[in-house]
């Protein structure tokens, strides 16, 4: 799956419309039909954020770290990552 893919999955199953997802994530509409049609496959950090955060689910899910959906619905607290 791509990146488009995976936005447009988990628009889908939040029932969301593009220009929905657009205003949540603060992100144009237009550029938000380009990555779920995957004219354009780069994104900058700060738009993946917005989406990602819009969208429910992590950014390491949205670019492809995890391919089980329950993956992407785990959001890492602070603390998670402090090592003995």
């Amino acid at each position: 799956m791509t990146l488009g893919d995976r936005i447009k999955a988990r628009r889908g199953r939040l029932g969301l419309t593009q220009d929905q997802l657009a205003r949540r994530a603060e992100v144009p509409r237009p550029r938000i039909t380009e990555l779920e049609t995957n004219t354009r496959m780069i994104v900058s950090s700060e738009v993946l954020r917005r989406l990602a955060r819009a969208l429910g689910c992590t950014a390491d899910y949205l670019i492809g770290m995890y391919e089980d959906d329950k993956e992407s619905e785990i959001v890492p607290t602070a603390g998670a990552l402090v090592g003995a």
